[in-house]
């Protein structure tokens, strides 16, 4: 009988075996018996091996490919008859969808590095799956197949759990709050320490301001050495004076990002 699993997981033994297992098992929980497709735990005693691989492959709508360290130079990739290369070129010659999936710090794949042949997967964005925080990176690779794949979006068992929120985003309780004063959030302006023996308050980095009676003064400028972006410094009678300072500063990128 032909499997119809939506996710082939491709995988060489005693080199991404232990993460196949855990990808197999998150697909399985997640969006059902019979949507993920991995050959040891599928593949029933008597049912021929190639045949079996081939209808699975065929039928599904992503290939993951586990790709752990020292996998694209392994010699294996460069055999014809190797399982893991033939499963590739088969999905990347009908079209299938290839997700590599890189284990912990193995480094992106680069195409000099592979058989000619699979030198495309080095232009395929890859996912990344880490040990220390597995549970977050399989929750993004689950929800990148329920994205991909219209069944699976349907039966997706975390759909409802799921919510479409940007990164960085903050939540406050504040219905229990009586008073009349403005709300902040300390995100916005970092640690609070207040000295009520000097009447000042320091707030993040922005430095002291007086909380005490009297008037208001700022004076010197103080830059750290990243205030973050769009930080301004406003000194002076806003005469548009040189006590106006403003610095823009530029985010790093995620360190997976650079290519």
């Amino acid at each position: 009988m032909p499997y119809k699993a939506d996710v082939f997981i491709n995988y060489r033994t005693k080199d991404g075996e232990h993460v196949a297992g855990q990808l197999y098992e998150n697909i399985t929980k997640r969006f059902g018996e019979g949507r993920a497709f991995r050959d040891g735990s599928t593949l029933t005693p008597g049912q021929p091996f190639p045949t079996g691989l081939m209808d699975a492959l065929h039928a599904s709508s992503v290939c993951i490919a586990v790709v752990g360290d020292g996998w694209a130079a392994s010699p294996l990739l460069r055999r014809e008859d190797d399982w893991v290369r033939r499963e590739l070129l088969e999905a990347l010659e009908r079209g299938i969808t290839v997700l590599p999936v890189l284990v912990d710090k193995t480094p992106w794949l680069k195409a000099a590095e592979l058989p000619p042949e699979l030198a495309r997967l080095a232009e395929i964005q890859a996912m990344r799956l880490r040990a220390y925080d597995s549970r977050h990176d399989l929750a993004e690779i689950g929800d990148y197949l329920s994205d991909m794949v219209p069944a699976l979006r349907e039966s997706d068992r975390e759909a409802g759990q799921r919510e479409d929120k940007p990164s960085g985003s903050v939540h406050n309780a504040a219905g229990d709050n009586t008073g009349s004063g403005t709300l902040i959030q300390t995100r916005d302006t970092g640690d609070i320490d207040t000295s009520t023996h000097t009447n000042t308050t320091s707030i993040g980095r922005a430095g002291h301001v007086n909380s005490g009676s009297g008037d208001q003064h700022n004076t010197a400028p103080q830059h750290a050495p990243r205030l973050g972006d769009g930080s301004s410094y406003v000194a002076g009678d806003q005469s548009g004076g040189s006590g106006n300072t403003n610095t823009f500063y530029r985010g790093e990128r995620d360190r997976d990002g650079d290519r």
